[in-house]
């Protein structure tokens, strides 16, 4: 009778024993299916991440072609103005001319010369 005393108590032990490990499976799985959830979570916030970078990095380079185009710009009206400057300057000097003054109000210099040239040479190719 005892072994079958110890036979009862070893199949109650083995019963309890994977009852707990059925309860920790249990619960591992949980965990498991959490971290699925957090790493799909992370991964699409990955995925944003890099859709939000990719949108600031096309904004900069549009706004970097942007500044370009504006300087080009910029520098062209420059040059026009002194263009444009220098042919006032001219009048200047032939309305002071005509009236007998004696100096230009303003003379033209070199850079103003060479800019009124590069400005008529466009004027005369857009004709």
């Amino acid at each position: 009778m005892k072994n079958a005393e110890k036979g009862a108590e070893l199949g109650r032990l083995t019963q309890t024993q994977f009852t707990e490990i059925s309860q920790l499976s249990g619960q591992y799985h949980g965990i498991i299916l959490e971290l699925e959830t957090a790493i799909k979570q992370s991964t699409q916030g990955v995925s944003q991440v890099n859709e939000a970078v990719t949108r600031v990095d096309m904004i900069t380079q549009r706004t970097a072609a942007s500044a370009g185009e504006n300087a080009t710009t910029s520098a062209d009206m420059k040059d026009r103005m002194d263009g444009i400057l220098l042919q006032v300057r001219s009048l200047e000097s032939m309305v002071n001319l005509t009236s007998g003054a004696a100096e230009p109000v303003l003379a033209p210099t070199a850079a103003h010369a060479e800019v009124a040239q590069r400005h008529s040479v466009e004027i005369v190719r857009s004709r």
